[in-house]
Formats: C-alpha cells, structure tokens, sequence
C-alpha cells in the first residue's frame, strides 16, 4: 500500500517491479544485522564484508527502479502543466474538495508538481526526490506488514475480541462495497484499540534512539550531553505499574477506558514521541483500520500456536522468531 502512494499505480507497474521489491527486501535485512551486530558497525570492517557488496548491487537496482519512474513521471507532470501553462493551479483549485479526497494523492506526483503550482515552493532534484520516497517506502512498508501479521495472530489467539472486531466492521461497513471514507474510520473505534493493543504487546519498532542536548539526570545517574540513549517500546509497553497487573494479556479494552484519558502520552509510544515521532502515524493507522477490516470482513482466523510459547526475533524491526501460523477461513 506504501509502495503504490509513493510510486502511483502506474509507476509500479513497469518492468523491473519484483527485482526492486526484492533488493528492497535485501536492503532492509542487511541494516537490521549491520544494527544488531556491533563488528559490523565500523564502516572500515563493514566495506569488507559480502554484505556490503551485496547491498551495494542492491541499492543499485532500487535507484535504476526509482529513476526510470521518476524520469517518467516528470514528463507526464510537465506534459500536462504545458497545456495549461497560463495558470497551471486552475484544474488544482477547480476540483471538488470530496472527489479529491478520493483521487488518489500520490506523493512522487506531489513532490514534482509544487515547484510548477506555487513559484514559491522548493524544486526539488531527482536525488532528494528518490531519498524521500525511499523514506517512506522503507519506514512504511515492512512496518506496516508486519504490525498487521502481529495483529492478525493476536486476534487468532483471542476469538472474542476478534469476534467484537468483527462485529463493529459488520455493524459499520455492511457491504464489501461500501466506500470506505474517514467518517467510517473514525466510527471503528474497537479496531483502532485492537490495533493499539496489538502495538503495545508486539511493537514493530524494536528501538527508540535518541541523543540529549543537555545534561539529564535519569533515576539518580547523570548522563552527559550528546549521549547516544536507547528506548525499548516492548519493555514499557509491558510495565505493571503503568499498564496494572494484566499488562501481558491482550485486552483492547484498555484503550477504551476512562483510565487511558490520565495515562502518561509517552507510555505508549509504537511510533516514538515528541516532535521526532513518526511523520506517518496517522496514515499508518488509517491504512491498517482498512487492512484490518478487509481482514475481518472476509475470513475468520484462527492458530495453534499459544501466546507464551511466543520467541520474538530483534533486527531493525520486533519479529517472531517462528511464522505467524494462522489459518485463515473464508466467512460465508
């Protein structure tokens, strides 16, 4: 889903797809062992290994991919400004404000259209547009997949929460064609705690770093300035005097609460804190409320697996060490 609002539709469908996806998929695995592995972390070692090469190879493929679609894409934007070269914002302003929340808002095209609408805006170079689709493309994609993963297998081992979930998708969205809009999100309100739960006791994102400006004192230790700080979600999330006495079972509910209004803002943090949180935090949630409901709508789940035979599996993301085992059976 990433992937298409950052590349559009058609930019995906080119040659060369799946070998980019793969490359991408070698990139990712190759940051999380370099980031676990501290002989790994010296770039003189590291330019030594076969995994740079092979992460070089890589890259190389990803930016052939990236720049094909963006050299494309830039033609057709100017092809169609040309056209319209007296005031190229008319067919922009003219659109009505419900038909564009439904377009599609591809952010390639938007990166290359700005410096064409507004005199003003920067113009950016197909370099930092290729970095900033990589940003979001990498800081979207496996993330996303594997929260739903978590999610999915947390709902297999909890029937009557996913059966609530179920509920309130069929209560809300009672077609498979309904359109679903932000009005319809905003009424999911189960599967958005679902969600969160399911961020609280499996977060994707393994490791919060950070460094301090000033002189902090933390639990009586003085930890001096520029100091390189490392934050585990998995470990808060899990804190009795936080989260009580259940806080290692799966209970949506605790999003539903009135106590959830007086906890602290940063004793949930799957997508970081302050103002260097996620950029993506609102499309995460929306792409996952419509993933999850589709989910629902369409199978039941179910596993064998048991949540304290669980083994998680720490790289640049939280995993299971094992498959996410579940069964998926098609409703009726």
């Amino acid at each position: 889903m990433v992937c298409e609002t950052s590349f559009g539709k058609k930019g995906l469908e080119r040659e060369g797809k799946q070998h980019f996806f793969d490359s991408l998929e070698v990139l990712l695995t190759s940051l999380g062992k370099r980031v676990v592995n501290v002989l790994l972390h010296s770039e003189i070692i590291y330019r030594l290994t076969p995994m740079y090469r092979n992460e070089m190879k890589c890259r190389a493929v990803c930016r052939r991919f990236t720049d094909k679609v963006i050299e494309e894409k830039r033609a057709e934007i100017k092809k169609l400004f040309a056209g319209n070269s007296n005031n190229p914002t008319d067919e922009a302003l003219s659109d009505d404000e419900g038909e564009a929340y439904k377009r599609p808002q591809i952010f390639i095209d938007q990166l290359l259209k700005m410096p064409l609408m507004m005199k003003s805006a920067y113009n950016f170079s197909d370099q930092e547009i290729s970095d900033q689709v990589f940003t979001m493309i990498i800081a979207g994609n496996e993330t996303s997949a594997t929260q739903m993963a978590h999610t999915c297998l947390l709902l297999a081992m909890n029937p009557a929460a996913q059966e609530k979930a179920y509920q309130e998708v069929q209560q809300i969205i009672p077609t498979k064609d309904t359109y679903i809009d932000a009005d319809i999100l905003r009424k999911l309100v189960y599967i958005e705690a679902v969600l969160k739960e399911s961020m609280r006791l499996l977060p994707v994102g393994s490791l919060i770093s950070r460094k301090n400006l000033q002189e902090i004192v933390l639990d009586g230790h003085k930890i001096p300035k520029n100091t390189p700080l490392l934050m585990k979600p998995y470990s808060l999330h899990r804190r009795s005097d936080i989260w009580g006495s259940d806080a290692e079972q799966f209970i949506p509910e605790r999003f539903l609460r009135e106590e959830a209004k007086q906890r602290h803002p940063y004793a949930f943090i799957p997508f970081s804190g302050g103002p260097r949180g996620c950029i993506g935090v609102r499309y995460a949630m929306m792409s996952l409320k419509i993933m999850l409901a589709l989910i629902l709508m369409n199978y039941k789940i179910s596993t064998q697996l048991r949540y304290r035979e669980l083994k998680i599996h720490y790289q640049l993301s939280l995993n299971l060490a094992g498959p996410h085992a579940v069964n998926l059976e098609r409703r009726r």
